[in-house]
């Protein structure tokens, strides 16, 4: 019994910390991820080139960012509540509490692909990725537990699929890079009805496209 007590522990602080590294990149929230916006200004995108350091072509210059995803979800929305506890087997008392979701969010520095095309073209592709949930935490709290008291599976991955359509005009060139996109939820740990830290999960809801357009 005590062999089978210290197997379950140790597998269970592995799977805590294998998951973590996604989590501790920095996350971006772009404004109104969920919808399609078209970015022109040339202020904005020489921001745009120097924050994100994009690789532009030689002899080109960036003259449109466009954005889109797959979620239909509202950015806005803030849950706040207390969840139930969730007791281990060796008898300590754990629970999730202040659950708060902060909006949609993606990796900048993670892209599932990045796809160039010259013009002129016209472009159909099917992008079919796995999207991984994620989270890290400072207390001593199992991934299992995370996912019993926060309501979804910080550990499980989904498949997420878009068709993507354009044309590309002769002298120009489109770079189209995917990402994870996710919402994050911030939470409290309990022990024993004491607070033992606080933690971060990001549930995956779908693909985040963000298409960038050179021209000579």
């Amino acid at each position: 019994m005590k062999k089978l007590l210290i197997v379950l522990l140790l597998t269970s602080l592995l799977l805590t910390l294998s998951t973590t590294t996604l989590a501790q990149n920095t996350d971006f929230n772009p404004n109104e991820i969920n919808t399609h916006s078209v970015i022109t200004n040339p202020a904005e995108l020489k921001k745009i080139v120097v924050n994100e350091d994009l690789d532009v072509p030689e002899g080109y210059k960036l003259v449109k960012v466009t954005t889109y995803s797959t979620s239909q979800s509202t950015p806005s929305f803030i849950e706040n509540k207390n969840i139930s506890s969730v007791k281990f087997f060796w008898g300590t008392n754990w629970s999730i509490r202040n659950k708060q979701c902060l909006g949609d969010y993606y990796f900048p520095n993670n892209e599932l692909q990045s796809d160039w095309f010259d013009g002129p073209c016209d472009i159909e592709e099917t992008y079919s990725e796995s999207v991984s949930a994620t989270f890290s935490t400072n207390a001593g709290i199992s991934a299992s537990s995370i996912s019993a008291g926060i309501g979804f599976s910080v550990t499980d991955s989904t498949t997420k699929q878009k068709t993507f359509r354009t044309s590309v005009s002769a002298g120009k060139k489109l770079n189209v890079k995917v990402y994870g996109n996710y919402k994050k939820y911030t939470f409290d740990v309990y022990k024993n009805d004491k607070k033992d830290g606080t933690g971060t999960a990001y549930k995956p809801i779908g693909l985040y496209f963000r298409q960038f357009t050179y021209s000579r």
